[in-house]
């Protein structure tokens, strides 16, 4: 075994430096090199982002559930939208076994799965560790979308993304709380009620860690012109890290 002419902290320095793809490919070379190339340091700090059709869905849940990715801090699920309901339940608990570390996930784009399908005590048990969540564009026919969202830890949670999301029936407590506490809210092309949108706006006032919300898209009421009041102090505050439409922003102009 090559592997013996060196010590495995040495291998490890050298894997260190090389590309994820050539570490996968390094894996397979021998036993010894895939023991140290499974070395979750090596992994960690890794952008996984599985790429799959419906025939290798196994593999990936297969795959998540080595102890490689341990550690590891980001997962992007985005190209996984040929999995049903059942395979990404069980994905999702291997991750909660395996990946202790998580901090970021991406679920955006899932147009045909119903992630109100998905096993929700470990979609939460996931979404309450993150930090940054991206919810975008994703489908809660079969459970609302609130259930999850009372899941995530006010104290973590730093960017959340609910664009093209329908919210109209999540209570607008939960929306507001999100926003007293994120840091970044993208709420593009979502789907709130005039009073939802008011309280959001409030909150995003009073939130010392305000830097960023995106209202893009938003449809609302031109006749009621409190919430767009509360659209022109947060943009006095936000600057251009806040985004709006041209309509919103013609209303302002005539205000």
């Amino acid at each position: 075994s090559m592997s013996l002419y060196l010590p495995d902290e040495l291998w490890l320095k050298i894997f260190q430096s090389i590309s994820v793809p050539d570490l996968c490919n390094v894996n397979l070379v021998s036993t010894d090199f895939n023991r140290i190339g499974s070395e979750q340091t090596l992994w960690e700090n890794t952008k996984i982002r599985p790429r799959i059709d419906s025939s290798q869905a196994q593999d990936v849940i297969e795959t998540m559930g080595q102890t490689r990715f341990g550690n590891m801090k980001w997962l992007d699920l985005t190209l996984l939208d040929l999995f049903n309901c059942l395979e990404m339940s069980m994905l999702m608990e291997h991750i909660t076994d395996n990946c202790r570390t998580l901090e970021k996930i991406n679920f955006g784009e899932h147009r045909s799965l119903d992630l109100g399908l998905v096993n929700q005590s470990i979609l939460g048990d996931i979404v309450s560790n993150l930090s940054h969540i991206n919810l975008s564009s994703t489908l809660w026919d079969a459970s609302p979308i609130e259930s999850i969202l009372l899941r995530i830890n006010l104290e973590k949670i730093q960017t959340i993304d609910l664009s093209h999301v329908n919210l109209c029936e999540v209570n607008k407590e939960v929306l507001t709380s999100l926003a007293r506490h994120a840091a970044d809210l993208s709420l593009k092309c979502t789907h709130l009620t005039t009073e939802q949108l008011e309280a959001i706006l409030q909150s995003y006032l009073e939130n010392d860690g305000l830097q960023k919300l995106n209202i893009e898209g938003l449809g609302f009421d031109g006749e009621s012109l409190g919430h767009l009041d509360l659209v022109k102090r947060v943009k006095e505050k936000l600057s251009y890290n806040f985004m709006y439409d041209g309509r919103m922003a013609m209303l302002l102009v005539m205000m």
